[in-house]
């Protein structure tokens, strides 16, 4: 059994990457989490794990690395991993993004979140890897969800705010309750891809 240690940019794609480590099943465990993320909603994005990409690979040659990034505006993932990782990764280095947002494989599973949301099936996108804004895009869907308490904690609150008050939270439930992630890969390639490259790795 390996700990690896997590690296993402906020606590829900660190509740994502969980999901996908048990699901591969393959005598990997998660350990330490990076980022420390101490309030409930603050996400240093992506440029923290830019910065300390190098020393993370270096680090990879010794120690097993999860990496999960977001792929958000930037063109294309494999181009994205090339700036990221100009040499190519280390032995035990695992790096992956999500086109374009970890909300894109929440989306994914179109019956998982219809059921926690109330959201109408054929109202949920049956390719989310193609949406411009998967962040945007879920929490429209859920202003149309019949539940109140999903809206109220996933719904943004004045002009500022981007989020909901619990949006991680709330979406953390989602995955630990209702996601599959079996129905998800059958409608998000990057998530397949991501979930091959995890349950085919092996330390040491």
């Amino acid at each position: 059994m390996a700990d690896v240690t997590i690296v993402t940019e906020d606590n829900l794609s660190t509740a994502m990457v969980g999901q996908l480590v048990a699901a591969a099943n393959n005598d990997i465990t998660v350990g330490m989490r990076l980022p420390k993320i101490r309030r409930r909603n603050s996400a240093p994005g992506n440029t923290y794990i830019e910065t300390k990409i190098q020393g993370f690979n270096h680090a990879a040659q010794h120690h097993p690395y999860l990496i999960l990034l977001d792929l958000d505006a930037r063109e294309c993932a494999p181009g994205y991993v090339r700036r990221l990782l100009p040499d190519g990764p280390n032995r035990y280095m695992v790096l992956r993004i999500a086109v374009r947002e970890v909300e894109s494989w929440i989306l994914a599973d179109r019956e998982g979140f219809h059921e926690f949301s109330g959201v109408a099936k054929d109202r949920i996108p049956n390719k989310p890897d193609t949406l411009s804004d998967p962040k945007q895009t879920l929490i429209n869907l859920v202003k149309r969800s019949r539940k109140r308490g999903i809206r109220d904690a996933i719904v943004p609150r004045g002009p500022t705010a981007r989020i909901g008050p619990d949006y991680n939270a709330t979406l953390r439930r989602m995955l630990a309750e209702y996601w599959s992630i079996d129905r998800a890969m059958n409608r998000s390639p990057s998530l397949a891809s991501a979930f091959v490259a995890i349950q085919s790795f092996r330390y040491p």
